[in-house]
């Protein structure tokens, strides 16, 4: 399970997964979850998130799956 705590002051337009480079995920409301098919090897997840107003902000994670 991929879940984001994403929060704005006013209100989130979108908030978008990327694993390994590729969008994976773009959920318009909460929860902000999905389910990846876990993949043995390394991964980079990029959560990005929008606001009402256009602004954005990211995280990126890089994590290891071993089998």
């Amino acid at each position: 399970l991929l879940q984001a705590d994403a929060q704005d002051d006013l209100a989130l337009e979108r908030v978008e997964f990327y694993l390994d480079n590729e969008l994976f995920l773009t959920l318009w409301q909460p929860p902000f979850a999905g389910l990846w098919p876990a993949e043995p090897g390394e991964h980079t997840l990029l959560v990005r998130v929008y606001d009402l107003a256009g602004n954005s902000s990211e995280q990126r994670v890089s994590f290891e799956i071993l089998r």
